[in-house]
């Protein structure tokens, strides 16, 4: 007969392949923890909480997202002008990125990299004028409250078990740092997104190639500046 899996060894089989993160950071633990997959029970009862969310808001008096995309538009937060600018960054942004992908100087390498950070932060504050109001919106407070659920059903630790209980106890977690991290993880998990996406970005990646070009000039010079060690040859005589 064959012999048994040890648990340790089912254990490595099921998470083998599942996304993961390292709860490090300030306050962190330093473990690693999964994302597991949902179940259907689980999924219905994070819809459940959507639904849930969605209406104590309504009744509470909180704007819905068509509500205040009205008001923000009344009040010339957004608009024609609003998306005209919008559009101009992303176009420019475009267009830096494209030449910070053929750049091969070093010196231009540095600027449009420089650029390319600068105009994605204009437009990530530019788009704030509109995304955090709408963040305050019945649909926004009730998927807060279904990725809330999500997290406390398939984040799990090394040994296979939940981290958390049920939702009740996410939500009182003595663990604030780890609930965090864990929330954050499942919203990029659920945008399929990676946890070092940011990592990624073009110029993220130039500036890790700018780091390895300037190493590379580095050792150059000093390897230039150090006096040979071979033995000069004597002159033959003649």
């Amino acid at each position: 007969m064959a012999d048994k899996k040890t648990e340790e060894q089912e254990l490595k089989e099921i998470f083998d392949d599942k996304r993961y993160f390292i709860n490090d950071g300030p306050g962190g633990d330093g473990k690693k923890y999964y994302v597991d997959n949902a179940d259907v029970d689980e999924v219905r009862n994070a819809d459940w909480h959507y639904s849930k969310t969605y209406n104590e808001a309504l009744l509470a008096g909180v704007t819905t997202a068509a509500q205040m995309a009205d008001i923000l538009e009344e009040r010339a937060i957004t608009g024609k002008s609003y998306e005209e600018k919008r559009q101009q960054f992303i176009k420019d942004l475009d267009e830096a990125v494209g030449q910070l992908m053929e750049a091969k100087d070093l010196d231009e390498k540095r600027a449009l990299t420089t650029r390319v950070e600068g105009l994605r932060n204009q437009l990530f504050r530019h788009n704030q004028r509109a995304a955090s109001p709408m963040s305050n919106t019945c649909e926004q407070l009730a998927e807060d409250a279904r990725v809330e659920y999500l997290t406390s059903a398939m984040i799990k630790s090394e040994d296979g078990e939940r981290v958390w209980d049920s939702y009740s106890a996410y939500k009182t977690t003595i663990r604030p740092q780890l609930a965090m991290r864990a929330r954050y993880e499942i919203m990029l998990a659920l945008q399929g997104l990676d946890s070092d996406f940011l990592s990624k970005t073009p110029e993220a990646l130039a500036r890790e190639e700018i780091k390895q070009l300037e190493a590379g000039e580095v050792s150059n010079e000093t390897a230039e500046d150090k006096p040979s060690k071979k033995t000069p040859k004597k002159p033959t005589k003649n």
